[in-house]
């Protein structure tokens, strides 16, 4: 991944060559941070490579969702997790509905 960091110098009005490339872990976990501030499901947990934890359907349990890559991992968080609260997702409609109905084991 070429992702630069510029370093500005602003006695000489220049920026410097790029000071640093990431590694390719490093843009994974900064890519995971971008994606963490535009969910939107209350029961989201976090994610990681290949998966999304959530709250799970028992108190005081987490449910993983495994996917087959992260590309696949990537369109499911953005269009379910971070659109209209995760609403469009199976799993919370289900944790939602014990909580409506204050039936949570």
């Amino acid at each position: 991944y070429n992702i630069f960091c510029y370093v500005s110098i602003p006695k000489m009005g220049l920026c410097k060559k790029p000071q640093k490339i990431f590694e390719k872990s490093e843009v994974k976990k900064l890519m995971s941070k971008l994606i963490e501030g535009k969910i939107e499901c209350p029961f989201y947990i976090k994610e990681g490579e290949y998966f999304i934890r959530c709250e799970g359907v028992l108190k005081n349990t987490e449910c993983v969702h495994r996917f087959v890559s992260n590309a696949e991992k990537t369109r499911y968080e953005e269009t379910v997790c971070s659109c209209f609260g995760g609403r469009n997702c199976p799993h919370h409609r289900a944790v939602a509905v014990l909580y409506e109905r204050n039936v949570r084991i």
